[in-house]
């Protein structure tokens, strides 16, 4: 007994890949591998940062160090 409330499925509502016990669609794991893939570039990317001074501080007492 169908309510007015129900919507029908389409006859090829979804395409599965069936792994073992598993059981995912194919929508879920295109999104799960891009949620992978910027995770490892997160990961993987530099982040931007102002360049380094490569020269030494100088020493002395004017500039805090202490004797």
């Amino acid at each position: 007994m169908d309510s007015p409330h129900t919507v029908p499925l389409a006859a090829g509502s979804g395409s599965f890949i069936h792994w073992g016990v598993l059981n995912v669609s194919v929508a879920n794991l295109v999104v799960i591998a891009v949620m992978v893939l910027l995770f490892l570039l997160a990961i993987a990317l530099p982040f931007p940062h102002a360049a380094v001074d490569t020269e030494p501080l100088p020493e002395g007492p004017e500039h805090g160090s202490e004797s």
